[in-house]
């Protein structure tokens, strides 16, 4: 089988301090930076603890680059270039925070979430894989390149969101600060795509990088219903109880999905990797996808995954009724989350509900609303950079865009960059994603060590 330790022929770089990258990411793991929505309630010494971790162990970055903290937490640095180009700056990024280990899993885990232990051959702990791992690889690629004298030819910024589990705010001030000072981005690098092995998409003799152009939007709608409520001995004969209303709105809803379609960037997935797929049949559709694009899509409707790729899905996920058992309620409420593919909007959304709905005494009301983010080229300087520099390492990988069902702080810095990009250069976080956000997060040396050399080439022919 085809994979990538048999596939990668780069060797650049031999003199990188392979110890010291997997001791650093260790000791990023053992900080325990968890963020929350309620900005008040964060604990914001962690995240102390963790710049005053960064400044001891990359001290050549923290001499060369300027360093802004924004929101309380957040970290914005900028390494300025020679002069000697008209380039735009780059922006790299990821995020300090990690999600918390759900309590009653602790003892589910072989090595503590937090330890940072270093056995088998992998870094164990919360943040290997999402995403300590893509901020140690660019603060080593710079801290690495910074050694050997290199001066890149336009700025570099490195964007470090301290919530981005939790919203992201820290992002949103950092691209607002970026803005406000007038400067614009060539393209950013940040999470949401990763190389893999060709099996995970139906296509077993490749490996394929994914490169994200895009992230589906987010909203809640809280469907709402009100009755007068009492004693639930004594219910109103022939009067429907609130949450029965709201009930019978949510399997309306339930009843009339969005329609389907293919988005630009999941036809351009499945134009590249066509030829690459087992499915003879499927093979033969993306062959011929301009006549029979509705085929590809009755085909993905079937599934959760591809039903995500063809359409705004929507999903009930919360209901509140009565204080207790004994009780009439006053107010019902369901809430139901929809993931929004371009070509919907927020407006377009409530229109559909409320047409679905059909009953005047249903409100609606939404809550932590986002369009779906705008579609990136894949016609840019920038992919084909990244493109270029895949190939370097895995001359047969397949590169295709794709896109992101859920959310990162990339969005955020569409204000200031046309060319966001949403990939990590690490098979582990395909490899292990079943413990991301969950139980035993790791990343293997090997994986480590290789995405950090990714990072440095990356680096190195986008700024010299």
């Amino acid at each position: 089988m085809i994979n990538e330790n048999t596939s990668c022929v780069f060797n650049g770089y031999q003199d990188l301090n392979e110890d010291a990258i997997v001791e650093h990411l260790s000791q990023m793991i053992r900080v325990k930076t968890i963020a929350n929505r309620d900005q008040s309630l964060i604990d914001f010494a962690p995240f102390e603890e963790f710049r005053a971790l960064l400044e001891k162990t990359y001290p050549l970055v923290h001499k060369n680059m300027e360093r802004k903290i924004i929101a309380k937490a957040s970290m914005l640095y900028r390494w300025p270039g020679n002069g000697k180009s008209d380039k735009k700056p780059i922006l790299l990024m990821a995020h300090q925070d990690v999600v918390p280990v759900t309590p009653g899993t602790e003892q589910d885990w072989i090595h503590d979430a937090f330890e940072g232990k270093v056995v088998d051959g992998h870094v164990w702990g919360r943040g290997a894989i999402d995403i300590k791992n893509m901020l140690c690889a660019e603060l080593e690629a710079m801290e690495y390149l910074m050694s050997k004298g290199f001066t890149p030819d336009r700025d570099i910024y490195l964007a470090f969101g301290h919530d981005e589990e939790c919203g992201g705010s820290g992002a949103m001030a950092m691209a607002a600060y970026l803005k406000e000072q007038g400067v614009e981005i060539d393209f950013v690098l940040d999470e949401g795509g990763e190389p893999a092995h060709g099996e995970d998409y139906g296509a077993s003799d490749i490996l394929v990088a994914s490169v994200s152009i895009f992230e589906k939007g987010f909203c809640d709608v809280h469907m709402i219903a009100k009755s007068a409520g009492g004693h639930s001995s004594q219910p109103k004969p022939g009067v429907p109880s609130a949450i029965a209303e709201v009930s019978k709105a949510v399997l309306a809803v339930e009843a009339a999905p969005l329609p389907a379609s293919l988005p630009e960037p999941f036809e351009k997935f499945y134009r590249t990797m066509g030829p690459y797929l087992d499915d003879p049949k499927m093979r033969e559709i993306c062959s011929d996808l301009d006549n029979r694009k509705d085929e590809l899509i009755k085909i993905l409707e079937a599934t959760p995954a591809g039903n995500a790729t063809v359409r705004t899905t929507t999903a009930v996920t919360q209901a509140w009724g009565s204080p207790a058992p004994n009780i009439l309620p006053q107010k019902a409420e369901i809430n139901v989350n929809f993931r929004l593919n371009p070509g919907d909007t927020i407006e377009s959304l409530v229109e559909h509900v409320r047409k679905a709905v059909d009953n005047p005494n249903i409100e609606l009301v939404t809550y932590e609303e986002r369009e779906a983010s705008k579609v990136s080229p894949t016609d840019s300087a920038a992919f084909a950079l990244i493109e270029e520099t895949l190939k370097e390492f895995y001359p047969d990988i397949v590169v295709t865009p794709n896109g992101v069902f859920g959310g990162t702080d990339s969005r955020k810095y569409e204000c200031v960059c046309e060319n966001i990009y949403k990939f990590g250069p690490f098979f582990d976080i395909s490899n292990y994603h079943d413990t991301m956000h969950a139980t035993n997060e790791r990343i293997s040396i090997v994986d480590l060590v290789r995405g950090t050399r990714f990072m440095i080439r990356l680096v190195e022919k986008a700024c010299s």
